[in-house]
């Protein structure tokens, strides 16, 4: 009796080994795939979770963010209050409108542009999107697309047009409000809404880099390699129409003299991106993540001619 008692004793605790290690694996297997979505979905393929026409008015969510929330799931949802896993996790939108800021607009009189110059306002609401930093990785060079504005700006400069780049920083004004970066567009909003209370401007540019991979984001022609261009419309905006003239117009600019380098007019259901501020307005896509900052400001040579073909024009 007392052999069979440890044999059976041993058997169950074999069971229960079996049984953690199991439980182990399985939450590795979790993991894992979770973090190979996370790697592999880098193209935005989810537009919005939530939205209506109030909150989505003010922001718009990259597919990479809503990955990023899923790959930490495991380890920070808190399972007393189920319902911060959708506002903390997947940023849902908060539809009461920020309240708190420490930043004012300043009540100037607008500024009348020099006529015999073209006026061009830059900024970028996802200011932190990079590339790789190719022949500049040694360096110690910033490679993103503020730093490809500036290019762009001294470029414009040098052909007689008047360049305003926002210097004021996005994550400023998200950390001021107690923001995270999903709502970027909160912040650009109110850069730009500042910015046209006290000036005028031709052209409007929101400076993106988009997420996809090298093949389709780069295109090489005279002998360099160039970062492919692509416009972006939010069909809900007011001014939807005028900026989408404005983008085909700029993107026949590029098709007639580079085709190769434009992917062309995207239009996304549902979205603003600010464009319903103003009608001169485009939004660019430069290049991808995996587009060297060579690349880029091979494209910046080229877009700094169109541009001016366009406000030119």
């Amino acid at each position: 009796m007392r052999r069979r008692f440890k044999a059976k004793k041993r058997k169950n605790i074999s069971k229960k080994i079996i049984m953690i290690l199991l439980l182990l694996f399985i939450g590795i297997v979790i993991y894992f795939t979770f973090y190979g979505i996370k790697k592999i979905f880098s193209l935005k393929i989810i537009d919005y979770l939530l939205s209506d026409n109030k909150s989505i008015e003010m922001y718009q969510k990259d597919s990479k963010e809503y990955f990023d929330g899923l790959t930490g799931l495991l380890s920070r949802m808190n399972i007393n209050q189920p319902i911060s896993l959708l506002e903390k996790e997947f940023y849902f939108e908060n539809k009461k409108e920020v309240k708190k800021t420490v930043f004012y607009f300043q009540k100037n009189e607008k500024q009348e542009n020099d006529k015999d110059k073209p006026f061009v306002y830059i900024y970028n609401t996802h200011e932190s999107e990079g590339y790789d930093a190719g022949s500049f990785k040694n360096l110690n060079v910033t490679t993103n697309v503020h730093t490809a504005s500036l290019e762009l700006k001294e470029k414009l400069e040098k052909m007689n047009i008047t360049v305003l780049v926002e210097e004021r920083r996005m994550s400023d004004y998200l950390k001021q409000n107690n923001l995270d970066y999903g709502k970027s567009y909160y912040a650009s909003r109110f850069y730009l809404k500042d910015t046209l209370n006290k000036y005028n401007p031709n052209l409007i540019i929101d400076f993106h880099r988009d997420a996809l991979s090298k093949n389709l984001s780069t295109a090489s022609f005279n002998n360099k390699s160039y970062a492919k261009i692509m416009f972006v419309i939010g069909k809900a905006s007011s001014n939807y129409i005028k900026i989408k003239q404005n983008s085909e117009k700029m993107n026949q600019i590029i098709k007639n003299k580079y085709p190769s380098l434009t992917r062309g007019v995207f239009e996304r259901d549902g979205a603003y991106y600010n464009q319903d501020i103003n009608e001169n307005m485009i939004l660019l896509e430069v290049g991808g993540q995996e587009n060297t900052y060579d690349e880029v400001l091979n494209t910046v040579d080229i877009l700094s001619e169109v541009i001016k073909e366009y406000v030119g024009g």
